[in-house]
């Protein structure tokens, strides 16, 4: 397709009270996502029409689906649209500051509603936002006040007035990393519980008879749909990731270990208005320890029933979220070697084996650590970045007196564990480092930051909340309070 029939609208309206149902039938029309200003509302005015309310209430009595795509990122501009919509008894799924014309806002509805490119049409008064971003989608683009000869001077401006607020939003979001998508979507009743399942899990094949039942047993008393999905399925993983990121699930439950809960954590990334559960079913069980979650699936069971949220802050790898502890180097090492039917077999004692095998084969890095605005190089067998406290206590139970006290979440303490060619000085300092006793260890180095980079020679193993994750180099963030988590009251 040439660059100028991206520009060229499918169709043309004077005015969007000319948009009648039947346009959309003839057209195969199913949806219609609009603009707000100059489409809907006077630009930056926040005022709907009387009549336009009405004609959208005409559309979607007529089963034609309705919602709104605006780049305008004033929170409480938008907010004064949806108010009186919501007085009107309109709720519309809404992506405010979606940088149009890219298209990952018009993916979204297509998701959404479950519908061809061809099934939606895109109303709306801009040729660069609006018609093109709906034309590289494929969706029907359907222009209101096109040009004419007497509008021509007007037209010219605004489309230069909408290159320049284009290349304004493209520098705000790619070189002043402002975040983009902020999703208002429709909020279904009797939303769905869902349990993400570890299938591999020993201790879940020991309890799926029991859970299976006490779930069935759930839906028959309550009004809320509780469902499960394999971590295996990914094809129903990727709906239910849909469901999550439109906020038609309140609770995700991970049931399994400290992988399966990360990888619930990483879902529930995409809206953290979702809470996550807990049904510890795996070798350690780091982060359910900490939050004190029962080890039993039925009591468990009953702290996810009881509500009570606690909020957390996460740490990331490269993207990627962690609840408790990312490290590089030589514990990673025993991540990844430690074999999944080890571990079935022996628990938390199949990384004590691997750890002591380690002992007389790890290898030494030079890590170059930027952190606090410092680049710096160490000679070390790893180097650790860690929320939390006592994490002891998910190998070697009861070890840990509960006197200690937590660290502070709202920031990463960083270890880095000097090279020592003596290997029970090591031990000495792995039992320091994991007691919270570091501050008298020479072998420890501490730092508190809120992100860090790492990067090693040659390359090293990393690992996330126990599970081998890759190998350096890697950026290490702080995300403070943004995860809801069910926890005992």
């Amino acid at each position: 397709m040439k660059f100028a029939n991206y520009l060229k609208p499918d169709f043309t309206f004077r005015k969007i009270s000319d948009l009648h149902p039947e346009f959309c039938y003839e057209n195969g029309i199913k949806a219609l996502i609009f603009d707000l200003d100059d489409t809907l509302a006077v630009e930056h005015s926040g005022i709907i029409s009387e009549d336009l309310i009405e004609k959208i209430k005409e559309l979607l009595e007529a089963k034609i689906k309705v919602g709104i795509i605006t780049n305008n990122f004033f929170s409480t501009y938008c907010k004064k649209v949806r108010d009186l919509l919501l007085e009107n008894g309109l709720e519309l799924p809404t992506i405010e500051n979606a940088y149009k014309p890219s298209i990952e806002s018009f993916r979204s509805f297509l998701e959404f509603w479950n519908l061809a490119p061809e099934e939606i049409g895109m109303v709306g008064d801009g040729i660069l936002t609006d018609t093109m971003g709906a034309k590289l989608q494929g969706l029907k683009s359907i222009r209101v006040r096109w040009f004419q000869a007497r509008f021509l001077k007007q037209d010219f401006l605004l489309f230069l007035r909408e290159l320049l607020v284009t290349v304004s939003d493209s520098f705000r979001r790619f070189v002043l990393q402002h975040k983009s998508l902020h999703f208002n979507f429709e909020r279904k009743e009797g939303r769905e519980i869902v349990f993400l399942i570890n299938t591999e899990s020993g201790s879940y094949k020991q309890n799926e008879e029991g859970l299976q039942i006490k779930i069935e047993e759930l839906n028959k008393a309550t009004n809320k749909n509780f469902c499960t999905v394999s971590i295996k399925d990914e094809k129903a993983i990727k709906k239910f990731a849909r469901q999550i990121k439109f906020g038609f699930i309140d609770t995700l439950v991970a049931v399994g270990g400290d992988g399966t809960v990360r990888e619930a954590i990483n879902l529930i990334s995409q809206n953290w208005k979702v809470n996550l559960g807990i049904i510890p079913l795996g070798t350690g069980n780091l982060l359910a320890k900490r939050l004190k979650i029962p080890l039993s699936f039925e009591e468990a069971l009953e702290v996810v029933l009881q509500n009570n949220m606690k909020t957390l802050s996460l740490g990331s790898v490269n993207e990627k979220y962690f609840a408790m502890i990312a490290g590089c180097g030589v514990d990673a090492s025993i991540m990844k070697e430690t074999k999944s039917e080890h571990k079935q077999l022996m628990g938390p004692l199949a990384y004590l084996v691997q750890a002591a095998i380690k002992l007389f084969q790890f290898r030494r890095h030079i890590f170059i650590i930027k952190l606090n605005g410092i680049t710096f190089r160490k000679n070390a067998v790893t180097v650790i970045s860690m929320i939390g406290n006592n994490l002891i206590e998910a190998f070697i139970p009861g070890a840990v007196d509960e006197s200690v006290q937590e660290k502070d979440h709202n920031s990463l303490d960083v270890y880095i564990v000097k090279e020592n060619p003596n290997r029970l000085d090591l031990i000495n300092s792995s039992i320091n480092l994991l007691r919270d006793q570091h501050k008298e260890d020479p072998n420890i180095e501490h730092f508190k930051t809120d992100e860090l980079s790492i990067i090693s020679r040659p390359n090293c193993d990393v690992q996330i909340d126990g599970d081998y994750f890759g190998t350096t180099p890697i950026k290490v963030k702080l995300h403070k309070n943004i995860l809801n988590v069910l926890v005992p009251e």
